[in-house]
């Protein structure tokens, strides 16, 4: 923060009128003639934090880059912890990494890893959840032990932990990351010291099912959680699937945690509060289930009641396709209920119906279309990974891997992410989120790292989604102390020179 100043040299800024957005005012360099061969260079300087530009001239713009570029060629990189013989793969986690990392901010003296730089800047509550996770996945255990104390900062005097207060499933989510953080370190005694504020939270997740249970048996959220923002693809307070799904996964983990650290009654009372919410979660699902013109069923994240357009509920008239919710909408967390959340079987009708539906979708580009706020003609790049675990928990690795390389070839060239983006036939263009936006970096380090080592309950899976195009004879792929649940694991697979394995 502070004054900002622009200096274009040695071309001279004018007012103009921005193209495509008039009659909004720009500014543009003066023109220049140029006759053949000639050249003209000039720099662009924006110095942050104060507005003395004196002596900031073509000359003083050339040095700084190249001072630049000298600190960053010296620089000594992070070597990687995952290695796998595609190359195309190994830059794409190089980049990940570092864009992760880039993007992290010490904050009142703990670290944050921000989701992105401008309209995302911050440790939001979900892309933390899988964020942290993956900084674990880095080597950066201490700064994801740190980012806990970020989390514990959104405590409330109510017991919930969230970042914002209409976003009630936060506190499920964070729940979860309590756990899967201290699995992760293999810190049973941080899960212990905030106990208490784990009750509580349980405590705040029982007076939101009070509310629900409150509500009109006419209502469609009676008996599930009141109506609460959706988040990917579904804005306002409505009745949605989102929230539910969420505090399950939390309730789910906690309860096992408590079982685990000898806490007899709170996971007896855990494990209640969750089965209640379970039964009625899935009476609930079996009236609102739809049907595809094709037959097939699939449960929309939408329930009756609060209309047809996404962001606003009760929206009076004719919703207009590019804002009407479509069957896929805001199946990011049904995804992630399935899997790290496995609130279901793989044969699970509830598993298998989201996989046929996505299946549907993923025709045009490779990547399900339509899931997330921007519901026609776009797809969410980085929903890519909920998906392909999802596929993978089924016992469908090819699909995972599948998205994993989609996922890849919807980057940018400096293999970053937005958000959203528009199918490439339409070119209109739209876009949603930050970019570069952080969570999409993460999840491409963790759909690499669970082809090669996934965590299923109490079973530890290598090399499940283990793509043959990785078995290079002469190459190995390679996972160093990876962190699990079950502690680290460090993984070798060699393929001898002729096509034959050397070693696992």
């Amino acid at each position: 923060p502070g004054p900002l100043a622009l200096v274009s040299v040695p071309q001279r800024l004018r007012v103009a009128s921005a193209s495509g957005f008039r009659p909004t005012l720009g500014l543009e360099m003066e023109p220049v003639l140029l006759r053949g061969g000639e050249a003209v260079s000039g720099a662009l300087v924006l110095p942050l934090g104060h507005a003395d530009s004196a002596g900031m001239d073509l000359a003083w713009a050339e040095a700084a880059l190249e001072s630049e570029r000298a600190f960053w060629e010296s620089y000594p990189l992070q070597r990687l912890a995952i290695e796998v013989p595609d190359q195309a793969v190994m830059d794409m986690l190089t980049a990940c990494a570092r864009n992760i990392l880039q993007a992290r901010e010490v904050k009142d003296g703990l670290p944050v890893f921000q989701v992105g730089a401008t309209c995302y800047r911050g440790l939001w509550v979900v892309d933390g959840h899988f964020i942290v996770e993956c900084a674990q996945y880095l080597g950066h255990a201490a700064e994801a032990s740190a980012a806990l104390d970020t989390l514990l900062k959104r405590v409330r005097p109510n017991g919930a932990i969230a970042q914002f207060e209409f976003h009630i499933k936060e506190t499920g989510i964070a729940l979860t990351t309590l756990v899967r953080q201290c699995e992760l370190l293999g810190d049973d005694r941080r899960l212990r010291e905030v106990w208490p504020i784990v009750r509580g939270a349980v405590g705040y997740i029982e007076g939101l099912r009070a509310q629900a249970y409150a509500l009109p048996p006419d209502n469609p959220a009676h008996r599930l959680m009141p109506p609460a923002f959706g988040d990917g693809g579904l804005a306002g307070d409505r009745p949605e699937y989102t929230t539910t799904l969420w505090t399950l996964v939390g309730l789910r983990a906690i309860a096992a945690a408590a079982e685990r650290l000898g806490y007899a009654d709170d996971a007896a009372h855990f494990a209640s509060v969750y089965e209640s919410l379970m039964e009625d979660f899935r009476a609930s699902a079996a009236r609102t289930m739809q049907t595809l013109p094709d037959g097939s069923t699939y449960l929309p994240m939408c329930l009756p009641g609060s209309g047809e357009h996404h962001t606003v509920p009760n929206f009076r008239g004719e919703v207009p396709p590019w804002r009407r919710i479509q069957p896929e909408t805001a199946t990011w967390a049904y995804g992630q209920a399935i899997w790290p959340g496995e609130l279901f079987a793989p044969d699970d009708p509830l598993v298998q119906s989201l996989l046929a539906l996505l299946d549907q979708r993923d025709d045009e580009q490779g990547i399900p279309a339509t899931t997330g706020w921007l519901p026609y003609r776009a797809l969410w790049t980085y929903a890519a990974s909920f998906y392909a675990h999802a596929w993978l928990y089924a016992g469908r690795p090819d699909k995972a891997v599948d998205y994993l390389y989609a996922f890849a070839n919807h980057a940018a060239p400096t293999r970053v992410w937005r958000e959203e983006q528009s199918l490439s036939a339409t070119q209109h263009g739209q876009i949603c989120g930050d970019m570069p936006h952080n969570w999409a970096s993460a999840e491409f380090i963790r759909l690499v790292r669970h082809l090669l080592v996934f965590e299923r309950g109490e079973e530890l899976e290598l090399l499940p989604g283990l793509p043959a195009e990785w078995l290079v004879p002469g190459r190995r792929v390679y996972l160093e102390r990876t962190p699990t649940r079950f502690g680290p694991v460090t993984l070798e697979l060699t393929l001898g020179e002729h096509g034959r394995g050397e070693g696992l």
